[in-house]
């Protein structure tokens, strides 16, 4: 039996009052034209909580049509009748055609009391004949308690009806039937049944019309019937070819009932392919996470990322999670290949050197016989190089990432920089006023062969900072418009640009960018050049790739919202490396989104600071861009909900959220937590924090480096702004 407070007084019949008693002949209905119609019907999903959860405060059951900035709950209209009278809601069972009683309880809190269902409401000419049920909830009657509770609401019922007190043998039926529905009783579905009932002057109750009853109500936390949604996701890229392994966080599923869909919608809204995840009932983890293996898409050789969507499928009712963005990306062996330029028909590779060399087999005690029309200066590249054996680390880099790239470079320079580079400068003396077109083939096989040979002559360059070589090669780039080598990616897919970020050369980012190099090419982790910048916290590559004047009309802009394989845009990226100045760049009017969230987590930029304690960045986001302060991440916080779950966050931050009007409706604060909320609500502001680099002297040591490079060779580049 249920220990709260219910609106009948079982002992003497009364509901407030009114006798329970029904005048002979009037059990159905009174009048054939009153009826009950149902206005707004209750949301489909809604959490049935145990009464261990009722601690606090809770949502209550909202109208299907509700949304943030207008309410609506379960309405009923009574047409057809002038009198006074009462309308009951209660919670019924829906899979029989006579809808009975349910062992759940609708309640509605009154103080520090649950008031169980039925619940009435008076409906009069006076005050209209619409009755909304506002503040109910749903109490999840355990399986041991089912028969009992649901015996108690059968005589209730049947008091009702007959208006009289039970006989002994209308105890033992009720009781009989309630074992008997109990058995194959739905747990995880209710409906909302309503009476009608007039009330006369000597307080009787008559039953006006036919009940009604709502559509299903599912339990939204129920295996069987709940929200299907992803959480979070490990990845949300894969290979073509499929087989990727990735691991979903989701609400709970039933491992017998759930599959998870690959969709790809065309321009027209029309699916144009699906694949379904490869998993067993073994990989789903205790309802909450599947471990699956990504399906091939349908051409596992294409050539640039695929956009398609996730989801998750419940078979037995097709219902299915909100989709969320997923993509294919090619092949390594497909992006490996599609540098190979040899064996072109335009010439033969013979007419000019019998064999190319390989690294370490040129000789160079002939260059000089060769090459008699070169003069000192391009002897003297020719000649055996040394690298030093100091190498200065970039500024901003990681010592330990610098080292790893160091070596490498040494071993590169070591066998790349002389044959590949002896050949194009050789061909350009020979034959690049003769013949341009067929110094240009050759001279694309040459950087090809380079390229192949995992020593791309470019990002060689860039690595040793050969300056006087570098302009060498940028003014044979574009006088030879050759500018397709720019975009030629090594084993990592790294670009001349993603080199120099992880060298830090900021010099070379305008020529490059003049000369065409792709700003939106990307690594094998997905990382744009630009992501690579802020990642080693490099101030001045970024400004540099960001800056709008190194963009020609006819050269390729920068997407700056660009987001890798973890599913962070630049701006993420920033937020999470705790970088102020570059969030400042990244923000200026026309430039990166506050609007794009992670696509693993759904955290946008304030969410990422708020994760973190940036109080600066937190003020900033939301002081000076229009971040949406109650956007939800995929596990359904806000940011002020974020907050809210953190033991260490600052009160400033919970401040600053509740100053620019964070929902704190959506932040499940607990009893324990309102002091806290009502003591930050009217706080004074703590004021403006001042945010200083101890780089700031760096930063403008660097600047100096870069005007000075751009004065002495960018000089010798000046006809590439005005061809352009």
């Amino acid at each position: 039996m249920s220990d709260c407070q219910t609106i009948y007084d079982l002992d003497n019949h009364q509901i407030n009052e009114c006798n329970l008693k029904a005048p002979e002949g009037t059990e159905n209905i009174v009048n054939n034209e009153v009826e009950l119609v149902i206005i707004e019907e209750p949301v489909e999903k809604f959490r049935f909580r145990y009464k261990s959860e009722m601690h606090g405060t809770h949502g209550s059951l909202m109208g299907s049509s509700s949304e943030r900035s207008r309410k609506t709950y379960p309405t009923v209209e009574l047409r057809g009748y002038s009198g006074k009278a009462i309308i009951l809601c209660s919670l019924y069972q829906t899979d029989s055609l006579t809808p009975t009683a349910h062992s759940h309880r609708l309640i509605v809190r009154n103080g520090d009391v649950d008031l169980c269902d039925p619940h009435e409401l008076t409906v009069s000419p006076e005050e209209g004949y619409r009755a909304v049920f506002q503040g109910m909830g749903i109490i999840h009657t355990a399986k041991k308690h089912v028969v009992d509770e649901l015996n108690a609401k059968m005589k209730k019922d049947k008091m009702m009806e007959t208006g009289a007190p039970l006989t002994p043998c209308d105890e033992m039926q009720i009781k009989a039937n309630a074992g008997r529905i109990a058995k194959n009783m739905n747990l995880n579905q209710v409906c909302l049944g309503f009476k009608a009932f007039a009330v006369k002057d000597d307080r009787t109750l008559t039953k006006l019309c036919a009940p009604i009853f709502s559509r299903p109500i599912n339990n939204m936390k129920s295996a069987l019937t709940g929200e299907l949604k992803i959480t979070r996701l490990s990845a949300t890229v894969s290979s073509a070819a499929g087989g990727d392994e990735i691991f979903l966080f989701v609400e709970k599923v039933a491992k017998k009932n759930i599959k998870v869909r690959f969709v790809e919608i065309d321009n027209d809204e029309e699916e144009v392919w699906e694949g379904w995840g490869e998993f067993s009932e073994a990989d789903v983890h205790h309802q909450y996470a599947i471990a699956l293996k990504t399906p091939p898409y349908k051409d596992k050789n294409i050539d640039h990322h695929i956009s398609v969507f996730i989801q998750l499928v419940r078979p037995s009712d097709n219902d299915r999670s909100e989709p969320l963005s997923f993509r294919y990306k090619p092949r390594d062996i497909v992006t490996s290949r599609k540098r190979i330029r040899m064996n072109s028909t335009t010439y033969n590779n013979s007419s000019v050197l019998p064999v190319l060399p390989v690294a370490g087999e040129v000789n160079f005690n002939n260059a000089q016989t060769i090459n008699i029309e070169y003069d000192d200066s391009y002897m003297s590249m020719l000649a055996p190089y040394e690298f030093p054996l100091e190498v200065k680390d970039g500024i901003g880099s990681k010592p330990a990432r610098s080292e790893q790239h160091v070596e490498r470079s040494l071993s590169l320079v070591a066998r790349c920089r002389p044959p590949y580079i002896y050949q194009i400068l050789m061909i350009d003396g020979k034959y690049g006023d003769k013949n341009a077109e067929f110094a240009k083939q050759m001279i694309l096989d040459i950087f090809d062969a380079a390229c192949n040979n995992e020593c791309d002559v470019i990002q060689t360059a860039i690595r040793t900072d050969d300056r006087e070589i570098m302009n060498k090669l940028l003014n044979l780039i574009d006088k030879f418009q050759l500018n397709e080598v720019l975009q030629y990616q090594n084993e990592r897919k790294e670009t001349c640009l993603h080199t120099v970020c992880l060298f830090d050369k900021p010099q070379y980012i305008r020529p490059l960018i003049n000369l065409g190099a792709n700003p939106n090419l990307t690594d094998n982790k997905g990382n744009t050049p630009l992501h690579i910048a802020i990642e080693e916290n490099l101030i001045m590559c970024v400004n540099g790739i960001i800056d709008s004047q190194n963009y020609t009309q006819t050269r390729i802009g920068l997407i700056i919202d660009c987001a890798n394989d973890e599913g962070l845009t630049p701006l993420h990226l920033a937020v999470m490396k705790n970088n102020q100045q570059i969030v400042e760049l990244l923000l200026k009017p026309g430039k990166a989104s506050t609007k794009l969230c992670v696509s693993k987590t759904g955290n946008n930029a304030l969410h990422l600071a708020i994760e973190r304690n940036l109080v600066p960045i937190v003020r900033y986001l939301l002081e000076y861009t229009s971040i949406n302060v109650n956007e939800s991440n995929l596990a359904g916080f806000t940011p002020l909900g974020l907050a809210n779950s953190m033991d260490n966050v600052s009160d400033e931050i919970v401040r600053l959220l509740l100053k620019w009007g964070a929902n704190e409706g959506d932040a499940k604060i607990s009893h324990s937590q309102e002091k806290r909320y009502e003591r930050l609500r009217g706080a004074d502001s703590m004021g403006t924090v001042e945010i200083t680099s101890s780089d700031d002297e760096d930063d403008d040591d660097e600047e100096s480096k870069c005007d000075a490079f751009n004065v002495s060779y960018l000089n010798n580049l000046e006809r590439i702004g005005k061809r352009n």
